[in-house]
């Protein structure tokens, strides 16, 4: 070897204990062959782990617009639609594949199997709706979407997606794990080799002046460029990607030092690239934002003059209308604030999810704020004959988002009323102070939910109800928006529920907290 001839033709005409030191210092320069082979095997696999994350990413990306697909088409059946979701289709059938080709192991080929066949499933699910909607059977569609099997097919599209970048990350912890070992053994190696150094110095003191001068040569040719690797290796711990490592040498130091600059630039270019990701996605929330922005203009804006013109007609600015009429122009106004509602929920879960919802502080009394939602909800009740109740308020202010709170207590009003029955039904709300929180709670003495469906009343779009002749309309959302602005609030949601006797709906807001906006888990 180079480093090991240099070593023996510097010793030659020197002294046989001189040589024995030389001998031992070509020993510790040995020890490094290791060390590079492994940075050589690091970087093949920093490679192949890269161009899997791209593929990864894409084929979340896909995913994400095939799952908007057959909801847009159920509210707007536009043959559109259905051939952007056939392009994103074949685009994620060919990423999956692609990344089934490039998997260098066992267990990353085994994720990627699974997200084909869990994609083909939801597809075929998928499908099913864009045919459902196309010979309008619209509820049949919507039970599809909402079904547990499709909601669990997703959930477990998301786990394998998750699963693939944890073992990214362990890969990439073991990684930086030895890249510290390598430092450890490169400042080993240097300390030895200066204590080596130092014994030869004393060894051959008394031989010549030119044996003197070419050890101090040797030992720093061999130290210096072992002590700057050491600087750059804690440099790089510290996460300095952009030193530049230049040691010209033509022995394993250089190899070594070359391998390692190796792994600095592979590492530097893994940083720019999860920046570049960070914007990708950055501007994907935008676009969900300004696209949620559209929606609700474009399905809102019909609206307006539908409910305007049924209020026309009810007042008979038309002429006089038959009680028939004015049941079925009733029947078309309920209908319009129904999907106006829905429009709404849907909005408010989109703004949630991108964490884009806004809360805004105000000090108000609680008892007055009962007070008024029991006046306006009274109509409701009237309607439907219930009893409805304000107990236990208390005559405090809370500083806290009253609009949002109010969203929170009609949602659990109206879910109470529809589950409510007409004889004998009562609703009961209230507040109390405790602790330094506030505990509003929803009682009612409907008919109750069963054991079974309890843990997933706070998923999207789960009804208790799914059968195709149920009784009770809505989104599934409404809970799922109580809870994510409770959370926000920085409180907390629960309920109590026994079949047949009724449900009781808690949540507590703490009396202060800072202006937030809120950050919905995903």
């Amino acid at each position: 070897m180079k480093f090991q001839l240099k070593t023996f033709l510097g010793f030659m005409g020197i002294t046989s204990i001189f040589i024995i030191f030389g001998a031992l210092l070509s020993f510790q320069v040995d020890s490094l062959n290791p060390i590079i082979n492994q940075l050589n095997e690091d970087l093949e696999d920093f490679d192949t782990s890269e161009e899997l994350e791209k593929l990864t990413f894409v084929i979340e990306d896909s995913r994400s617009k095939l799952v908007y697909g057959p909801v847009i088409f159920i509210v707007n059946p536009d043959e559109l639609y259905q051939q952007q979701y056939d392009l994103s289709s074949q685009q994620i059938f060919k990423t999956v594949d692609k990344a089934i080709k490039r998997s260098d192991n066992a267990i990353d080929k085994k994720i990627f199997e699974n997200l084909k066949e869990t994609n083909m499933k939801l597809e075929n699910t998928e499908r099913e709706v864009f045919n459902l909607v196309q010979e309008n059977k619209i509820e049949e569609a919507k039970a599809l979407l909402v079904g547990e099997e499709y909601q669990s097919l997703k959930e477990n599209f998301s786990l394998f997606i998750t699963k693939f970048f944890n073992n990214k990350q362990v890969e990439a912890n073991d990684s930086f794990s030895k890249l510290v070992q390598v430092s450890g053994a490169i400042e080993k190696n240097s300390l030895v080799l200066k204590s080596l150094t130092q014994l030869i110095l004393i060894s051959v003191a008394s031989v010549v002046i030119a044996s003197i001068l070419l050890s101090i040569f040797i030992s720093r040719s061999i130290s210096k460029p072992l002590i700057k690797l050491n600087t750059i290796a804690n440099d790089l711990n510290k996460g300095l990607f952009d030193t530049k490592i230049v040691i010209e040498s033509n022995d394993e130091i250089g190899e070594f030092s070359k391998a390692f600059d190796s792994v600095a630039n592979t590492m530097k270019k893994n940083q720019e690239l999860i920046k570049k990701q960070l914007v990708k996605l950055q501007t994907i929330d935008k676009q969900k934002e300004e696209f949620a922005a559209m929606i609700s203009h474009e399905l809102k804006t019909p609206l307006t003059p539908i409910r305007g013109y049924c209020e026309m007609l009810k007042d008979e600015s038309f002429g006089i209308l038959t009680k028939d009429q004015i049941h079925y122009v009733g029947k078309i106004d309920s209908s319009a604030v129904l999907l106006e509602r829905l429009i709404g929920d849907v909005l408010d879960v989109q703004t949630l999810d991108m964490g884009k919802m806004s809360f805004n502080k105000e000090s108000f009394d609680v008892c007055n704020f009962l007070d008024r939602l029991k006046q306006d909800s009274s109509c409701m009740m009237k309607d439907k004959g219930i009893e409805f109740v304000v107990t236990d308020s208390v005559k405090t202010t809370l500083k806290t988002d009253q609009l949002r709170l109010r969203q929170v207590l009609e949602n659990l009003i109206r879910n109470s009323v529809d589950f409510v029955s007409s004889k004998n039904g009562k609703i009961e709300v209230g507040a109390k102070q405790e602790n330094g929180k506030m505990i509003f709670h929803v009682k009612d003495n409907g008919v109750g939910i069963p054991k079974d469906k309890q843990q997933n009343i706070f998923k999207k779009f789960y009804q208790v109800d799914t059968s195709h002749t149920r009784k009770h309309g809505g989104t599934g959302l409404g809970l799922v928006i109580c809870r994510g602005i409770v959370n926000a609030l920085g409180g907390e949601i629960w309920f109590e529920s026994e079949p047949g006797k009724g449900t009781e709906f808690y949540f507590l807001i703490p009396t202060e907290r800072k202006k937030i906006t809120m950050e919905l888990p995903r």
